[in-house]
């Protein structure tokens, strides 16, 4: 099965569940941790998790809210 790679925060759990029904034939995976912000998300890339195919038909990233939250 062609894979889809979908990264990103628990908001992408939610939609995770909609993109694995609507591709059947495709092994829809999603990572293993919440990604929170895109500098967090770009730490906690699990390389053995991307390169654990050969190449991906598509990969998703997303952040969710995070981003537009300040931390101090």
């Amino acid at each position: 099965k062609p894979p889809i790679m979908i990264w990103g925060d628990s908001i992408s759990w939610e939609y995770f569940y909609f993109v694995k029904a609507a591709f059947p034939n495709h092994d829809v995976i999603h990572n293993r941790c919440n990604g929170q912000t895109s500098t967090n998300g770009l730490k906690k890339i699990n390389r053995g998790e991307l390169e654990a195919r050969e190449h991906y038909e598509v990969i998703t990233f997303n952040a969710g809210l995070w981003d537009i939250v300040p931390f101090y």
